[in-house]
């Protein structure tokens, strides 16, 4: 059975630890150079310091680590789950997608004049694994592969905060939104939890109140004969506004 999960989207408010995995190795060393570099620049001032710098390896190798950082610690727990179920034979399939800044654009008249950065966004437009059930269970399958969705998720906030935020200061810097955070915030926030099928489609959507494109995606999902977990009305957090929802 292939697992696809599609368009995960995770905004970012507002370097660092690393996860065994070939790809960020590479990045590691780059990003601790550039590091070394400006501390050099700082203390003495001397432009040449500078020489051979490029804004990607300020700004591209940082986001670019980040989306690494994040399909390297889900193979590490998923190697992990892997051994402790014992029952359970999972391959990574080719998956992509991209941390980069979010812009919100200016506009008048439908013309841009400018933007404000408001965070930056993990856009996860696949992921992928091939995974078996050495006895061929398919419930004991299927069960697997939804216990893996939560995590997965949780990780699109997780890994950018734990590599943005200062470890030095007390207070959080950084805070993330991604679909698990975003139920669990809804749910501190009074506002009830639904799970969707088509037996209770009618019920349910007649309670929620989400924007437009977000209810008509909802309902496309229903009758393609997936299951979908939202909440009832936008969030509020630190600046946020939004909803989010999850299809399975």
């Amino acid at each position: 059975m292939k697992k696809v999960i599609n368009k995960h989207t995770t905004l970012v408010r507002l370097v660092s630890q690393t996860w065994t995995s070939y790809p960020v190795i590479p990045l590691k060393n780059t990003l601790e150079t550039v590091k070394n570099k400006l501390e050099d620049y700082q203390k003495n001032k001397n432009q040449a310091l500078l020489d051979g710098i490029s804004k990607h390896d300020i700004s591209g190798a940082m986001l670019q680590a980040v989306v690494q950082s994040y399909f390297a610690i889900n193979d590490a727990q998923d190697t992990i789950a892997q051994q402790q179920h014992k029952n359970i034979i999972q391959n990574r399939y080719m998956s992509f997608g991209t941390f980069h800044t979010f812009i919100k654009p200016n506009m008048r008249f439908g013309m841009i004049f400018g933007g404000n950065m408001t965070g930056m966004q993990m856009d996860i437009d696949r992921l992928v694994t091939t995974t078996v059930a050495k006895d061929n269970n398919h419930d004991v399958l299927v069960n697997f592969i939804q216990s893996q969705g939560s995590r997965e998720s949780a990780n699109e906030h997780l890994v950018p905060e734990q590599l943005f935020d200062n470890p030095d200061t007390e207070e959080k810097e950084v805070e993330g939104i991604s679909a698990v955070k975003a139920i669990q915030l809804a749910q501190e926030q009074g506002q009830k939890i639904f799970t969707i099928t088509k037996e209770n489609y009618n019920e349910a959507i007649s309670q929620i109140n989400l924007y437009n494109g977000a209810m008509e995606d909802i309902r496309n999902a229903i009758n393609s004969g997936k299951q979908v977990t939202t909440h009832q009305s936008q969030i509020n957090f630190k600046g946020w506004h939004g909803s989010i929802y999850s299809k399975t």
